[in-house]
Formats: C-alpha cells, sequence, structure tokens
C-alpha cells in the first residue's frame, strides 16, 4: 500500500476549502510577525477580527452585544478535564466536539 505524507492531505484540504470559496492565506504571512498579521500573540488560538467580520457577515440582524458574546464564549481558556491527557489532547477534543478552530475564512467577496 502506498504512504502519503501530510503534505498531500492539506493540499487536498486547501483545494477543498478554496473550491467552497475560502480564502486561503499562508500561514507565515498571517503569523504574529507576517505580513498580514491575524493575532497579537501565538497564544491567540482565535482570529478574533476575522471571526468578528465572519459573525457579523453572517448574522447582519444580530446585536453586536450578542456578536461580543459569542467571540467571548469562542475564545475564552478552558480547563482541562480529567479526560484530557494534556493541552495538545484536549486542544484536538474541543476542536472536534466543540467545533471551534481554523485558521481560513470565508471570503467576503
Amino acid at each position: 500500500m502506498e504512504r502519503f505524507g501530510e503534505s498531500v492531505v492539506e493540499e487536498a484540504a486547501l483545494e477543498w476549502f478554496g473550491g467552497l470559496g475560502y480564502a486561503i492565506a499562508y500561514g507565515p504571512d498571517i503569523a504574529v510577525d507576517g505580513s498580514l498579521p491575524g493575532r497579537a500573540s501565538y497564544a491567540d488560538v482565535v482570529l478574533v477580527e476575522r471571526l468578528r467580520t465572519a459573525l457579523v457577515r453572517i448574522n447582519p440582524n444580530i446585536p453586536s452585544e450578542a456578536i461580543d458574546e459569542a467571540i467571548r464564549r469562542t475564545s475564552r481558556r478552558r480547563r482541562h478535564t480529567r479526560f484530557c491527557r494534556g493541552p495538545s489532547s484536549c486542544a484536538r477534543r474541543c476542536f472536534v466536539k466543540g467545533g471551534v478552530g481554523g485558521v481560513m475564512s470565508a471570503s467576503a467577496s
């Protein structure tokens, strides 16, 4: 059986998301010190301004207080549970169960 690397999966995912209308950003460009930084620190997991833009676009009639609350809840740090084996295992579980994550944003155009 032929094996393939992470880059094959990554390229397929990028092509798929691009076909759905997502804007694809090169990681180093959106890094803290990149040309289009999306966060103030590498500790910032959620790209808050991209999330805010998407929430407002998707929910134009929602009050700004509700948008702020959604961002607050999405961005808050979670405590590790007894089922976690540490931060990285918990992050994977939160990503899958919570539906939160990703560095891609739907394009506005």
